[in-house]
């Protein structure tokens, strides 16, 4: 194991396991202690499932068309699949997104991959009705001080910039205070041109 402690002081915050497939602790008092083991890996999107302990993600993509004045909705399918709707750069994109918690949660991020053909509508980081929103790179970052038990849905808007086959890789939700309480959503492909 290797102290990931920047100050190297005798307690460490954080380990890097190298090349082990097991870990042992050592107890170092007679007061409760806790601790929690994550695994980081990289995976191919495509095989990423959906997973949910304690709080789950759904998300839902709409092509908006105007059709005598009005906006109609049309669900979006997986790019392999032959009934998709074809997307061409100028379309708009309606991403719904939809939080179940088993519970109230206090300060809950959503980390919401954009695939790289999408552009959000509305480019400002800011509060929202009930979250913050801030634009990352390829990403949006919505925090909740609080998030309720039960279902939570909020809408984001898009544009399609570009022709071409892409990821919207997976969107997590997680417990800023207890990361293990997380969910995330399957890949999702696009296909514009």
């Amino acid at each position: 194991l290797k102290n990931t402690n920047k100050d190297n002081s005798d307690i460490p915050t954080s380990y890097q396991i190298k090349k082990k497939q097991s870990v042992s602790v050592k107890k170092r008092s007679k007061d409760p202690e806790f601790m929690y083991i994550y695994q980081k890996t990289r995976e191919d999107n495509s095989k990423i499932k959906k997973f949910s302990n304690g709080i789950d993600i759904q998300r839902r993509f709409f092509k908006i068309d105007m059709i005598n004045g009005e906006e109609i909705l049309s669900e979006l399918k997986m790019a392999d699949d032959s009934s998709s709707t074809k997307l061409r750069p100028g379309d708009r994109i309606l991403v719904e997104y939809t939080i179940n918690s088993t519970e109230n949660r206090s300060y809950v991020k959503i980390s919401a991959n954009n695939a790289a053909c999408l552009l959000p509508c509305d480019e400002c980081s800011g509060y929202r009705e009930n979250y913050y929103r801030e634009i990352g790179k390829s990403a949006l970052f919505y925090y909740f001080y609080l998030l309720p038990e039960g279902e939570s849905k909020f809408e984001e808007l898009f544009f399609v910039t570009q022709e071409g086959s892409f990821s919207s890789s997976v969107s997590i939700v997680e417990s800023i205070f207890n990361p293990a309480f997380r969910g995330n959503c399957e890949n999702f492909v696009i296909i514009s041109g």
